[in-house]
């Protein structure tokens, strides 16, 4: 790999862009991303951890001053500093690198970069792509140069090819690999045990239906997803918001969040009132009703209504949601407001992330399906999704 300087910005601010050899082309990078990480986090300093969680431990930062002020952010994380103007610019000085990465002008720059944090998710794993494919470029660049060298066996570069790889597709993962000894005195057993005693585990959810609850060892049980599976119109919703409901109103309080993509808000909170009121929709939209029975069905509704004051209960109505969109959402649903369970309303009604790829509307289903998965495991939570059959 061979290296050249190119100017940016100042006459004074100068970037080492390192391009390779084969054909003077510069590395995969995206400016605008940095900088929009770095100004999310010094605008919003939890989303910091969303950028750790995605990046790992490895640099990500193609231009070396963004990945020093990232470097200084997370030294403010680590010691218990807030992160902020003057405490970054501080540990920047004291560290001798504050006018390396451009001073205090540079960091207020980076500070009003972005009008919203909405999007750090998606900045972080364009970096991280980014990162990915430089990590590639260097395995490929170092097999190219041994395959020159006489004194190499072809079975020698492929091997340290084969290393390389390996590392750049571990890339920012956390190591998966547990011993089964630990798992089981640690969780499994412990678990186990605990419902042999009857002793309701801790981080089990129950859903107010005890029947249900025995059938599951206590409850909805964090980084499982549950499938509710019915035809249409046999109350899937229904049973859906009920179980929602009993986590949200009953002690203790749980934060639920739904992810409606048939219905709107509205209508959910209609049918929410509707049931905890125990009155039929039909009854409301009676025009024969008497005065006397409006009035009671009011003081049942304002009744209903009352129980859901400073409850956490979140409603996302937005329609044919994507994998992506759906984990990003459900990510914040459970960094900003600590929700503890999502439900899905409903599987078909949503998309794969990438359609293209899916030759049928089933094989889309099945990556949809497989998206889903795997967002109560990375979050810790318990997933309902509902799907409809034919």
């Amino acid at each position: 790999m061979a290296s050249r300087r190119k100017n940016y910005g100042s006459k004074k601010e100068k970037e080492v862009v390192f391009v390779s050899n084969a054909d003077n082309k510069t590395l995969p990078n995206d400016e605008i991303s940095e900088r929009a990480v770095l100004s999310a986090i010094i605008t919003e300093p939890e989303t910091y951890y969303i950028s750790s969680e995605i990046f790992g431990q490895e640099p990500v930062f193609y231009y070396p001053k963004n990945q020093k002020i990232y470097d200084i952010i997370t030294e403010l994380v680590k010691n218990n500093i807030p992160i902020d103007v003057v405490n970054i610019t501080k540990l920047l000085r004291d560290k001798g690198i504050y006018d390396e990465v451009g001073g205090i002008e540079y960091i207020v720059q980076l500070q009003h970069s972005i009008a919203s944090t909405a999007n750090i998710e998606s900045w972080c794993n364009t970096l991280r792509e980014k990162a990915l494919m430089r990590k590639i470029i260097k395995a490929l660049s170092i097999g190219i140069e041994k395959c020159y060298d006489p004194e190499q066996k072809a079975s020698s570069v492929i091997g340290t090819v084969e290393e390389e790889i390996l590392n750049a597709q571990n890339f920012g993962s956390k190591d998966p690999i547990r011993k089964m000894e630990e798992i089981i005195k640690s969780e499994a057993f412990p678990y186990i045990e605990k419902i042999l005693k009857k002793i309701h585990p801790e981080d089990v959810i129950e859903t107010g239906f005890s029947d249900l609850d025995d059938v599951l060892g206590g409850g909805l049980i964090p980084g499982e997803m549950y499938v509710i599976a019915a035809r249409p119109g046999v109350g899937k919703t229904s049973f859906a918001l009920n179980i929602l409901c009993n986590m949200a109103l009953n002690q203790p309080k749980i934060p639920v969040a739904l992810f409606s993509m048939e219905m709107t808000a509205v209508e959910i909170a209609k049918r929410l009132l509707y049931s905890i009121a125990k009155v039929s929709k039909k009854d409301i939209l009676d025009p024969t009703l008497s005065s006397e029975r409006r009035k009671k069905l009011q003081v049942e509704i304002t009744g209903a209504a009352s129980k859901f004051k400073n409850v956490n209960f979140f409603i996302d109505p937005t329609p044919a949601l994507k994998i992506v969109d759906l984990k990003v959402r459900a990510k914040n649903l459970v960094r900003k407001h600590n929700v503890k369970v999502i439900a899905i309303d409903y599987l078909q009604l949503m998309h794969a992330d990438d359609e293209s790829s899916a030759e049928s509307r089933q094989i889309e289903v099945s990556l949809i399906s497989g998206g889903i998965k795997a967002i109560p495991k990375e979050l810790n939570i318990p997933v309902i999704v509902l799907a409809q059959l034919k």
